[in-house]
Order: structure tokens, then C-alpha cells, then sequence
């Protein structure tokens, strides 16, 4: 199945409070035929991860005001918004130019204030940024470089001269992300020491997003969902699950894994460390759902092109949180929770492609 082309529309990011096959064993091949059309192909589709984290977050809710309406807090036009991730209070925003693909520019942003705190940050390629318990780390494939974005501090290259990295995550000690093989068209994922050290291979994996849970980091792909340890050790674990071998939207939950696989009539599953036979947690409107991130309260599904909707975790009674009815700008790829508000990215069809980061009020 070709991959997903994600992020080539005009984007906002909207913040709100509160608001059937088996999986294959085998290695499977890269979509693109060779590793340099892969490289094309990757960092224009399928755009890094957002690895959600638990916030506290009021009670359930009948009716959440993030559907009513936002306003805009940061206007990036005419740049188009791929990946966003956050570390505390700052959330970093990676852009790309439509007029200039190959050139990427980060936004730092503080979420306490709505200023920027940083001059834009341009690169020669388009950065993927994904979050870990401290840092983001953002990849940068078209120059085979990982970043570490340190809130106050310069970004600094911690990693160089790799193929095609992206969707990079981390965890107190090493920061993991998705690269070409050496040998091959298909991906694996490595992961490197953040104090420096080699990079070690960890699992073959097509990978769209990734997330670590516990002492495993699962991945998301072309081919379902898989798991490895995080220290390399024992052996890749496939997860079974009923529904399509496509997977965008995935995030830790406590000790689970969540994730929805992309297509009409799907299912939010969980997994733990225990078994991989997932468990469906409730069938989800959403047919697209590209993104997922969780609360105390809630899972947040994004409908690609939709609405943003969010599922109690113990009733698992659905709400609607955001809707692109009504002429208002339409949901798109990734959902960042932070202190009880909600931020995704949208795009505002309107307004001729005009980009923003917005924030409502739940």
C-alpha cells in the first residue's frame, strides 16, 4: 500500500482545555523502489512522530467548547506546519516552505505566554520533531542528522551521517529513531546513547510513528504494530490485533500501548507488556485517525481532514472536540496535550492555505 501523504496542506495548530489482515512476520520491503527515491518520498509524507504524555485533565464532559470556535496565537504563513512536539512549556513547531521544500524553519513557542521565545531556526531540510521526558529531539532525513532542542539553548547536532532518519523519540538515556538500511530499501529502527555512543540497531520496521512504553518501544507502520526491548535484547514481538496493517496513531498510556489502525471502521486498541494479543478498547468514529494522545481522563483521536474527537477511558463514551463544520479550519495530522489544554494542527481552507498555531478553550 503506497504511503499516506501527510502534511502538504495549509496548517494550524488549534488548542483547546480539557476538552483485516494479520500482521506479517517478515521484514517487508521500502514503498519507494531505491533508497534515494525514498529519501524524496519520506520527508514528504508520513511526517514525525508526537509522542503524547499523560497531563492531568478535568472530568468528563458533556459538551466540550473546543467545538464552539479558536483563536489564533502564532501565524507561520506562508510556511506549511509538518511535526510538533513539546518539552515543559515550549512547544517546538517544524515548518516546511511549499515554495522551497528541502528548507525547514522551527518555531519555539511557550505555551504559559503565547510568545515566541527563540528567533525562527532554518535548516537546509525539513526537521521532525517528536518528544521524549525532557528534550525533543528533532530528525532531520535529508541531511542525516538528529538534533537535541534544549528549551533556552541552541540546538545542537547530537547525531550525524545517517540515511534518512526520522521519527525520533527518546527516553532518560537514548533517543531512537527510523533510518534505511545499509543493505537494503526497508527501515529499522536504531537506537544511540543521548551522552554519546554508537548506534545500534534495534528492529526492522516501516515505521510512521514510534513510542516507548516502559522497557519497550513499539512502532507503528506500513505493517502494523511491533515491539522490541528498549536495551536491545530478545526478540521483535508482532502485535495482533483485527483491523487494517496500516497504523499512524499510536502513544503510551500508562503501561499500554494505544493505537487505532487507519481506515473506515476502526478500532481503538491497548496492548501491555504482558502479551501481544491486543485488547479493543471501543469502536471509533474517526476513519482516518492519524494521531492519538492521552490524559488521566481521556484519549484524544485526530480524524485526519475531520475533527479531533476524545474517548473516556473508563466509560469509553465518545465526545466531539473539535469539528472542521461550519467553515472552520480543518484538523489535520497531530495532537500535543499540555497542562489540561489540547493542541493540534488544522488548516484553514478559507483563508487561501493561511497557517496558524491557534488555541480554544474547552
Amino acid at each position: 500500500m503506497a504511503k499516506l501523504v501527510r502534511g502538504l496542506g495549509f496548517a494550524l495548530v488549534v488548542g483547546c482545555s480539557s476538552p483485516k489482515s494479520t500482521q506479517s512476520d517478515a521484514r517487508e520491503p521500502d514503498v519507494a523502489a531505491d533508497a534515494a527515491a525514498d529519501v524524496a518520498i519520506d520527508v514528504m509524507v508520513d511526517a514525525a512522530i508526537d509522542v503524547p504524555v499523560d497531563v492531568p485533565i478535568d472530568g468528563p464532559s458533556s459538551s466540550p467548547r473546543c467545538a464552539a470556535g479558536a483563536t489564533i496565537a502564532l501565524d507561520v504563513s506562508p510556511l506549511k506546519i509538518t511535526t510538533m512536539a513539546r518539552s515543559g512549556s515550549t512547544l517546538y513547531v517544524s515548518t516546511y516552505d511549499p515554495a522551497n521544500f528541502g528548507q525547514g524553519t522551527l518555531y519555539t513557542f511557550d505555551l504559559t505566554t503565547h510568545t515566541q521565545t527563540a528567533a525562527p531556526f532554518v535548516t537546509t531540510g525539513i526537521l521532525q520533531v517528536g518528544e521524549s521526558p525532557g528534550d525533543v529531539f528533532a530528525a532531520e532525513p535529508s541531511a542525516g542528522r538528529i538534533w537535541q532542542l534544549h528549551p533556552g539553548a541552541a540546538p545542537q547536532v547530537l547525531v550525524s551521517d545517517r540515511v534518512d532518519p526520522w521519527v525520533p523519540v527518546a527516553d532518560s538515556t537514548h533517543v531512537y529513531w527510523a533510518e534505511l538500511t545499509p543493505t537494503s530499501s526497508g527501515r529499522q529502527v536504531v537506537r544511540s546513547a543521548i551522552a554519546g555512543g554508537p548506534v545500534e540497531p534495534l528492529m526492522a520496521c516501516q515505521a510512521y510513528q514510534l513510542a516507548i512504553v516502559g522497557q519497550h518501544i513499539y512502532c507503528a507502520g506500513q505493517n502494523g504494530v511491533r515491539r522490541h526491548r528498549t536495551d536491545g535484547t530478545g526478540a521483535t514481538e508482532f502485535i495482533s490485533y483485527a483491523g487494517i496493517s496500516v497504523v499512524f496513531a499510536l502513544a503510551a498510556a500508562g503501561t499500554d500501548a494505544v493505537f487505532a489502525p487507519f481506515g473506515a471502521g476502526s478500532t481503538l486498541f491497548r496492548v501491555d507488556s504482558t502479551t501481544t494479543a491486543a485488547t479493543a478498547i471501543t469502536p471509533i468514529s474517526g476513519p482516518r485517525n492519524s494521531d492519538v494522545a492521552t490524559s488521566s481522563d481521556y484519549f484524544y483521536l485526530l480524524d485526519l481532514t475531520s475533527a479531533v474527537r476524545r474517548i473516556h477511558r473508563t466509560t469509553a463514551q465518545e465526545e466531539l472536540v473539535y469539528s472542521s463544520g461550519g467553515g472552520r479550519p480543518v484538523p489535520q495530522q497531530w495532537v500535543v496535550l499540555w497542562n489540561e489544554h489540547l493542541y493540534f494542527d488544522a488548516q484553514d481552507s478559507q483563508l487561501g492555505g493561511t497557517s496558524y498555531l491557534m488555541h480554544c478553550v474547552d
